[in-house]
């Protein structure tokens, strides 16, 4: 009979309907809402960060440029201003500028490039498009020299002396026509070089536009 009455009241204290569950129940239920809300709260400023971060690169990239209104996604302005400039007839331009290069498509063919490097290595009328026209002359050649190794599944030393030869063949003649010497004119007029280093950067446009804005002349 105590055996009874001991495993009874062992079953009554762990009865989910016993009155000592319940009022367990009731002390640890508000701290699981508790942390609910917690969590709650964390995932909406979450959220509301990264709609945040969405909105100002969607308003970066969509936005105006210069006070123009130029769209940055669709790009047709700015393609054209750079065309107009290209055809333009050049005023008081340097030789060096003489032919213009296309801005558009990017790495496209050079007409004459043969007489341009000619005239860039050997006939002292260095010209931007003669020096592009040689780092493309080398560019294909390495490319073309990359795919054979791919292949032919190369030896790394053979890859390396190939890659030596091309660049003594089409880079070591500019470097030995201009060694100790500019290659074109110093100007004297107070002018200065900005070098940009950008890589399909979005507010590249807009830096060379607040460039020029400031230029004194």
């Amino acid at each position: 009979m105590q055996r009874n009455a001991n495993f009874k009241n062992r079953t009554e204290a762990y009865d989910p309907r016993s009155s000592s569950i319940r009022q367990q129940r009731n002390v640890t239920r508000p701290r699981g809402a508790s942390s609910f809300g917690l969590e709650s709260i964390l995932v909406v400023f979450l959220c509301t960060i990264s709609l945040i971060m969405a909105g100002s690169l969607f308003y970066q990239l969509t936005g105006t440029v210069g006070g123009k209104g130029d769209n940055l996604l669709d790009g047709s302005n700015l393609i054209r201003e750079l065309n107009d400039h290209h055809t333009a007839k050049p005023s008081l331009e340097p030789p060096q500028f003489s032919p213009r290069i296309p801005y558009l498509p990017v790495f496209s063919k050079i007409l004459g490039a043969e007489g341009l490097i000619e005239d860039t290595l050997s006939n002292g009328r260095p010209t931007i498009a003669g020096i592009t026209a040689i780092l493309q002359t080398f560019l294909s050649a390495l490319h073309d020299k990359n795919m054979e190794f791919y292949r032919n599944k190369s030896e790394p030393k053979k890859i390396i002396r190939t890659y030596f030869d091309l660049a003594s063949k089409h880079l070591s003649p500019l470097e030995a026509a201009y060694r100790g010497k500019p290659i074109f004119p110093i100007r004297e007029d107070d002018s200065i070089f900005i070098s940009l280093c950008a890589f399909r950067e979005h507010l590249l446009y807009d830096t060379l536009r607040y460039a020029f804005d400031q230029a004194l002349h």
